[in-house]
């Protein structure tokens, strides 16, 4: 009996002794790859063969230089199984971290330290090899191995050699094998090229697109239209967007699922761009380019003397015309010719940018005959032909009316001799004393009449400018109340759970409130005008570029699922901050 209970005291020590030299025996193993791409996700995962509910992680890995795109995440696992009777157990303990190496290199990854069965394990150091181009990650890289989606972001243009002023579409496309969750848009900076944001306060819309047996959903970002200024080589530059991605655990649980921001970059796109050409360019170039024409239009057949009228230059075609230089029209003296009045529009549809440029003149005729308006013409270089070309419009002859002061008629002659005849009605009776004429002074009660009339009409100008501009203030002034009562409506949409009518509704009431505050009518409301008139009136450019950003974050809302960054009552906030913002600096 001694015997036995002093065998059992003995072999209990020597399990006492035996259990610390086991698990200083044991080391943390680290499982990595030795070489990866750039700019695609991979997995450290440190293992001890221990199970331990109690571990810790005293100390994370130093990356030196790699990106942590997710974790720690600690798992413990044990497995019991009989070989021919005999009952053998594991356990171990597992700590994985997602990683991104973006640029290329060789990085050490070092000082991963473990607290398990009362004891401070250290882990070895591990060497990995980056390679395969560092701009993986700022094109369209795929990210399918670690969350089994794949984003692509690039800039697609028609064509890469185009001529000075030759208009150039340049779209950004976001295409994803998941439902996008867009969190940021950055616009490129351009340089030597003129942009005109085709999209402006439209929504963007999402499509399906089928690619290689799979379904993407597919984003028009951004779209403009470049504007080359100088001929060379211009280069369109990067564009970045921030978008979030879900990580998928390796158990499989959804609710250990995690959101990982990733940004990527479309690749910078070299143009060449050709001079206009010397040869062949006429004296008169107006400076437009693409193809046009160009006519006269008024909306009388006949005029009639003392009676307003108007004459209108319409300039039309595929191109910009805002830089083109119009001829000035030129008329005879016996028409009263004011300045004239001008109104540019622009369209695009089907790859092409649709211009027109209306020059509207107002004059009064004041003799009665016909007059002769001649051809007028304009130069532009047409990049289909690579040639100059010419419009020009057809010459007028209008016919002029007796109007108002029928006795006060005069002609215009056109007869041989060139000489303008006398004016009719007056009467040579041989009297040297004018004085005594009655048409003189018809003909000065006639300019008295034209005097008291314009000064009329002066004042009925003055006074509806007047009240235009006054108008325009009062809307100006009630910006704030049309926002607050648009917001009212998007928070009742908030209270239903209709977020797509509430996104919608709050970005009403930021362009609605842009646009009453700054006086610009739809057709003018874009970031490129928003911008430019925010900064002239003071506006800091951080505050401008918070502005845009919030617009695009809204916009984009609508295809990413809530998070507290882009949840419906974070957005609400941060309307009614920038409109409040915005009022007490306008």
């Amino acid at each position: 009996m001694v015997a036995a209970k002093t065998y059992t005291q003995a072999l209990v020590a020597s399990i006492l002794l035996i259990s610390p030299l086991a698990l200083q025996a044991q080391q943390i193993k680290v499982n990595a790859p030795r070489e990866y791409t750039a700019g695609r996700p991979f997995n450290i995962t440190y293992s001890l063969s221990i199970n331990d509910n109690d571990a810790r992680i005293v100390s994370n890995p130093n990356l030196h230089g790699l990106d942590l795109a997710y974790g720690p995440a600690m798992s413990t696992s044990s497995s019991v199984s009989y070989i021919n009777g005999r009952m053998s157990s594991q356990s171990s303990t597992e700590v994985t971290y997602t990683v991104v190496g973006n640029q290329e290199g060789t990085y050490s990854v070092s000082g991963f330290k473990l607290r398990a069965g009362g004891k401070d394990l250290s882990a070895p150091a591990v060497t990995i090899r980056i390679t395969g181009g560092g701009n993986t990650q700022r094109s369209s890289s795929s990210i399918k191995e670690s969350h089994g989606a794949e984003y692509h972001y690039q800039a697609s243009v028609s064509k890469r050699s185009v001529y000075v002023q030759e208009p150039l579409p340049v779209v950004y496309t976001l295409s994803s094998t998941e439902s996008p969750q867009i969190n940021d848009v950055k616009p490129p900076s351009y340089d030597g090229f003129v942009s005109l944001d085709l999209l402006g306060n439209t929504q963007r819309q999402m499509r399906i697109e089928r690619r290689g047996g799979r379904d993407w959903a597919v984003v028009d970002i951004m779209k403009d239209l470049l504007f080359p200024q100088h001929a060379g080589k211009l280069t369109i530059p990067s564009a970045e967007i921030s978008v979030r991605y879900t990580l998928r655990d390796a158990s499989g649980d959804p609710l250990l699922n995690q959101v990982v921001p990733r940004s990527y970059a479309t690749n910078p796109i070299e143009i060449t761009v050709k001079p206009l050409p010397e040869e062949g360019k006429p004296a008169d170039f107006s400076g437009a380019v693409g193809s046009f024409n160009v006519r006269y239009e008024t909306k009388q057949n006949d005029w009639k003397t003392n009676e307003a009228t108007t004459l209108k230059i319409i300039l039309e075609g595929q191109g910009n015309l805002k830089i083109a230089k119009l001829p000035k029209l030129s008329l005879s003296n016996d028409i009263e010719l004011y300045d004239p009045v001008e109104h540019s529009d622009q369209s695009y549809n089907g790859g092409k940018l649709h211009s027109v440029r209306t020059i509207e003149y107002n004059l009064i005729p004041r003799k009665v005959g016909v007059v002769k308006i001649p051809s007028l013409s304009i130069s532009y270089f047409n990049p289909a032909t690579a040639r100059y070309e010419t419009t020009a419009t057809e010459a007028l002859s209008i016919k002029v009316k007796q109007g108002k002061n029928e006795n006060i008629q005069t002609t215009i002659h056109s007869g041989a001799d060139g000489n303008d005849s006398m004016p009719s009605g007056v009467i040579d009776n041989g009297n040297d004393d004018s004085a005594f004429n009655p048409n003189l002074w018809q003909l000065i009660l006639t300019h008295l009449i034209a005097l008291v009339g314009g000064i009329i009409g002066l004042a009925y100008l003055k006074k509806h400018y007047s009240y235009t501009d006054d108008k325009l203030r009062v809307i100006a002034d009630k910006a704030k109340g049309v926002a607050h009562k648009r917001l009212k409506t998007a928070r009742q949409y908030l209270n239903d759970g209709n977020r797509d009518a509430f996104l919608e509704e709050i970005l009403n009431s930021i362009w609605g409130y842009l646009g009453d505050k700054l006086r610009l009518p739809l057709s003018e409301l874009n970031r490129n005008n928003i911008t430019e008139l925010l900064i002239s009136r003071e506006v800091s450019t951080e505050k401008v570029n918070e502005l845009v950003a919030l617009i695009n974050q809204i916009e984009f809302a609508r295809f990413a699922p809530q998070t507290e960054d882009n949840s419906s009552e974070h957005l609400y906030e941060l309307v009614v901050e920038v409109i409040a913002h915005l009022e007490n600096k306008l």
